[in-house]
């Protein structure tokens, strides 16, 4: 008899996804919320959340780079002192030094050295004021940097004071600059070849020429119009031509630093507007980055859903097929189990009776033989010696209760039409067991 082949169990596993909308009980009892409803909800909080936290990116950034920017400044206003420092001592130095002996001997020169003395391009206290300006900046900002991430964006009054300082100390960095290379040009230029102890100091000169322009000024006023010779009114129109001129180059001065401080104020207003717009451009492009993700994200969601119904579908009809074969199989070997062959074949196993296999001890009451016992002695495997083992149960001697086969104990011994038979008994054991235990024809 051939072997019955049977489909495997088919298991189906549901997972469902339930998402959650924040509703009260009134609100759920007046109007029904749909899957759809909620999965729009649902997005909703994550494009809110997404959006929440691309803001507090972009003020995080813009923070830090403000910050930056502070950092730097302070870095630079540290740089300046310094400069600031070696400048005014070397010039104080050259008031009484051989060096500034030789420079001395030039009028032009000694009027361009106290003219960068008396009119300095920054001060210590300018420096001073700046530095802690910057300090409290920099804290400030400091403080919102190591705080939480809510989305702080410095205002545009902080920038502006930080842009402002900025550029101020770049701008008398580079005046001094240029103020240190006048007077290197200045000592590269003064005559070296002379008798420096026989030449006055620079301090001596200045103090000089500013004692002769207190005298002339003196006399000029004393004098007047009593002395008005043709020589002293020559020396007072080249004075007045020299004050208008020294007017005149301080209001040049005046207006270059204005316009450059200007140029100042308009680059940082046009670096202003291009971060703005860095910020704004970048913001945008985040935005339709998120919308693309989402139509993606819903259109695999739709496809996923759609697989999904397909699946649950066929499984459906799966099971339904299954679930008939297995009833019209197990129909069938019910049938067979009862049928007049099986059950002469099997008589020896079927009946009820006292002995067990394996056993010393015989069973309580009259009852078909186990089928787990049949199996663990042997007797079921589709072997020679389980063979040997069944043709040994099924004719032991000392089961009196049971119906005998006529065979010789010995599988070996048998004829050919007894191994077919004892095969057979076999393969009906082992195909349509698990029913005659259900059918109560062995015990299990």
């Amino acid at each position: 008899m051939n072997r019955m082949l049977y489909p495997p169990v088919v298991t189906w596993t549901l997972f469902v996804v339930i998402l959650c909308s924040p509703a009260s009980a009134s609100e759920l009892s007046q109007q029904p919320v749909s899957p759809e409803d909620i999965r729009q909800q649902q997005l909703h909080v994550e494009r809110s959340a997404l959006a929440d936290a691309e803001r507090r990116a972009i003020s995080r950034q813009s923070l830090r780079e403000l910050y930056s920017r502070a950092q730097k400044t302070q870095e630079l206003l540290a740089v300046l002192k310094t400069k600031a420092d070696s400048f005014f001592k070397n010039m104080d130095t050259l008031l009484d030094s051989d060096r500034g002996k030789q420079l001395a001997l030039d009028p032009i020169a000694t009027r361009v050295f106290k003219d960068k003395k008396d009119h300095p391009c920054v001060s210590f206290t300018e420096i001073a004021d700046r530095t802690d300006q910057g300090s409290a900046l920099l804290d400030r900002l400091s403080m919102s940097l190591s705080g939480p991430e809510v989305g702080f964006a410095p205002s545009q009054q902080t920038q502006n004071q930080v842009n402002e300082l900025y550029f101020w100390v770049q701008d008398r960095s580079k005046q001094l600059d240029r103020d240190i290379s006048t007077l290197n040009d200045l000592l590269r230029k003064a005559p070296s070849d002379i008798d420096v102890a026989k030449v006055k100091t620079l301090r001596v000169i200045l103090d000089g020429l500013e004692a002769a322009l207190d005298k002339s000024l003196a006399d000029c006023r004393m004098q007047g119009e009593e002395k008005a010779a043709p020589e002293v009114q020559k020396i007072a129109v080249d004075a007045a031509c020299f004050a208008r001129v020294q007017r005149a180059l301080a209001d040049v001065e005046s207006r270059k630093k204005e316009m450059e401080a200007q140029i100042l104020k308009i680059n940082a207003e046009t670096e202003t507007a291009l971060l703005r717009q860095k910020t704004e451009a970048a913001r945008d492009l985040a935005a339709a980055q998120e919308k693309y993700r989402d139509d993606l994200a819903e259109l695999q969601r739709s496809r996923k859903d759609a697989e999904a119904k397909r699946q649950a579908k066929d499984i459906r009809a799966g099971l339904t097929r299954a679930a008939m074969l297995a009833r019209a199989t197990r129909e069938q070997k019910v049938v067979l189990a009862h049928s007049d062959e099986v059950r002469s074949l099997l008589a020896p196993f079927i009946t009820p009776g006292y002995w067990i296999p394996r056993e010393s001890v015989p069973s309580y009451e009259r009852q078909p033989m186990s089928l787990s016992k049949l199996r663990a002695a042997g007797a079921l495997d589709p072997t020679a010696a389980g063979l040997h083992e069944l043709l040994v149960i099924a004719t032991f001697p000392g089961d009196k209760a049971r119906p005998r086969w006529g065979y010789l104990p010995n599988i070996a011994a048998v004829s050919p039409e007894q191994h077919d038979q004892i095969c057979q008994a076999q393969q009906y054991l082992i195909e349509l067991g698990q029913v005659m235990v259900e059918e109560r024809m062995l015990t299990r």
